[in-house]
């Protein structure tokens, strides 16, 4: 309960032996069904407005389909069924429906019988939060083969999301309650076929609110040199009311190593300003292989949740990395990459805030001495880059771990002069 925002890590090798034929498939089209309140979004929709999704036999095999039955579900919380077709008044439709008698392949084939709704399986049973369809075709009509639309289902959307968080629900067909049958008539086995479900989402547009790697380029100059970088979030907005973050970092295990991981000041500058007690928040990492993962959690928001929230950018981490590995010739670089799938962001009731995006960090060794830019120059820029941290030191305003060319964590008169020597180099 403390710890929602924590992912289980687990590794599974898969190995294949070759290629098996795919299976027919009964499925959601289309899955994902995407909107946005923001009315300059092109997937913009408001509350009240429809959508509609089919449920489609997909390279359906002999001897075909011939009877089925299914229940689709959704949230009727958040959306509402307005209808599914084929129907008792509407046999037909829609236009590409799968069953229509004499609609199968060759054409020519075509045998006496037709098409039979049972209406008490088909329909919308809204307070139940499913709609339904059961068919059977009759008399002589061969099974359906092929790609087909079997059902087609309209919604309407019923609630906006409350925040930044959005509404989403699964469209879903239970595998136990879909039944198909074969004109002998028999069952067909549901291990003969897949059933593939879709996805509703409503929210609003993606907060501002990113991670970023600072400084986004650092560099060493030999064997040993310690490399500092930051993971920083930015642009949080209160009103997302943001109370704990999960990250992950990669890097080149055979060029860096991970000596000590500290909390930022983000959490603990909100604690303070909003009077909570700083122990309560929980600050927490590790290192394992080619990355470190860290979270940090206000941990008493479900039994005494704030009523301030944290805003604006900080420090999130500090992570402190050694040198171990300089090229011969030439230089070695590797990215600092931020894991996009295992970032997460937590508000105050245990959803995840969507981030806008993430900024990555580069390593390069080795670095030119007083090259504080990157540009593989040493010129004013670089001296005015030193000139602006002079007197800092790490947790200063202006510390600037580039500049501390002489590694003794103070910019001060040896670090300008270091930068001045190799002017024009």
């Amino acid at each position: 309960m403390l710890l929602p925002i924590m992912l289980l890590l687990s590794f599974a090798s898969v190995f294949t032996t070759g290629a098996s034929p795919e299976k027919p498939k009964v499925r959601v089209v289309p899955k994902d069904n995407v909107f946005s309140t923001d009315p300059a979004s092109p997937d913009y929709k408001a509350v009240g407005d429809t959508f509609t999704v089919n449920v489609t036999a997909v390279d359906w095999p002999e001897p075909g389909l011939f009877a089925l039955s299914f229940k689709l579900y959704y949230d009727n919380t958040i959306l509402e069924a307005l209808s599914i077709s084929p129907n008792d008044t509407f046999p037909l439709l829609p236009s590409d429906h799968f069953m229509v008698p004499g609609t199968h392949w060759p054409p020519g084939t075509w045998k006496k019988g037709g098409l039979y709704i049972v209406s008490e399986g088909t329909g919308i049973w809204h307070a139940e939060g499913y709609a339904g369809l059961a068919l059977t075709l009759t008399g002589d009509e061969p099974g359906h083969v092929g790609t087909g639309t079997i059902a087609q289902v309209t919604f309407k959307i019923t609630r906006a999301p409350p925040t930044a968080t959005p509404l989403s629900c699964a469209l879903e067909l239970k595998r136990e309650e879909v039944i198909l049958s074969d004109p002998k008539p028999a069952k067909i086995p549901p291990d003969t076929y897949d059933v593939e479900n879709g996805y509703y989402e409503y929210g609003p547009p993606k907060p501002p609110v990113f991670l970023k790697v600072v400084p986004e380029i650092v560099g060493a100059i030999k064997v040993g040199d310690q490399v500092v970088v930051n993971v920083k979030i930015n642009e949080v907005k209160e009103e997302i009311k943001f109370i704990g973050v999960q990250w992950k970092l990669h890097f080149n295990s055979t060029l860096l190593s991970v000596t000590n991981v500290t909390e930022g000041d983000f959490f603990r500058d909100w604690a303070e300003t909003a009077g909570l007690d700083p122990n309560d928040i929980f600050f927490w990492w590790l290192q394992e292989g080619d990355y470190v993962i860290s979270f940090t959690i206000y941990a008493k928001f479900v039994v005494a949740p704030p009523t301030v929230f944290p805003e604006g950018s900080g420090t999130l981490a500090t992570i402190k990395f050694n040198a171990i590995y300089k090229p011969e010739t030439g230089r070695a670089t590797c990215d600092l990459v931020l894991d996009k799938e295992f970032v997460k962001l937590l508000d105050v009731d245990g959803n995840v805030i969507p981030y806008h995006h993430l900024v990555n960090g580069r390593y390069i060794i080795p670095m030119k001495i007083g090259d504080l830019n990157f540009d593989d120059k040493v010129d004013i820029l670089d001296l005015a880059e030193a000139g602006k941290a002079y007197g800092s030191y790490p947790g200063h305003r202006r510390w600037n771990s580039l500049a501390d060319v002489v590694r003794d964590e103070v910019i001060n008169i040896l670090d300008i002069v270091t930068v001045a020597r190799n002017f024009g180099k």
